[in-house]
């Protein structure tokens, strides 16, 4: 996260800055998932819900178990883009080796079956207004809620306020 402010608090910090990436990343979803996008504006994106997932775990100590089940979704579409990612790899690799024809058109068969999954998937759980509004709000709304993780000015002195914040005991 660019522009991490050291003199603010990790909340003050997560405040300002979470909700500005999940715009970006919902956006550039919304921009890669259209249909018409080549593979390597989507393979972009690919990399980005990464870099976002990533971020998220980072900051799981600051944040309530909703956070995993945001992280959940993101790894299941990382899963659908990279499956998308190896086939076309793979497509590409075996081109112009005698005899793999119909191997290849399995795999952009594949493909082609994965990213309509994965732009429907979009559609259902990203795109729609009111699901960015959920990541946004649950993003301020629980950053280092008070009685669940007392966070300090850096992460590294991030500790509980009472044991273990695991789902079985927040």
């Amino acid at each position: 996260m660019k522009e991490w402010k050291g003199k603010k608090t990790v909340r003050e910090n997560l405040l300002r800055k979470m909700p500005n990436l999940v715009d970006e990343y919902f956006s550039a979803g919304d921009t890669a998932l259209a249909p018409g996008t080549s593979w390597e504006e989507i393979h972009r994106f690919r990399l980005l819900t990464k870099r976002f997932r990533y971020t998220l775990e980072i900051f799981r100590s600051a944040y309530g178990p909703g956070l995993d089940t945001r992280i959940e979704s993101l790894r299941n579409l990382q899963t659908l883009l990279g499956d998308i990612n190896d086939s076309i790899v793979s497509f590409g690799m075996l081109e112009g080796v005698p005899g793999m024809e119909t191997v290849r058109a399995h795999l952009r068969e594949k493909a082609d079956n994965k990213t309509v999954h994965l732009r429907t998937r979009w559609a259902e759980e990203f795109a729609p207004p009111a699901q960015r509004q959920r990541w946004r709000r649950y993003l301020t709304q629980y950053a280092c809620r008070p009685g669940r993780v007392r966070m300090s000015r850096t992460v590294h002195e991030a500790a509980p306020v009472q044991g273990d914040i695991s789902p079985q005991n927040a």
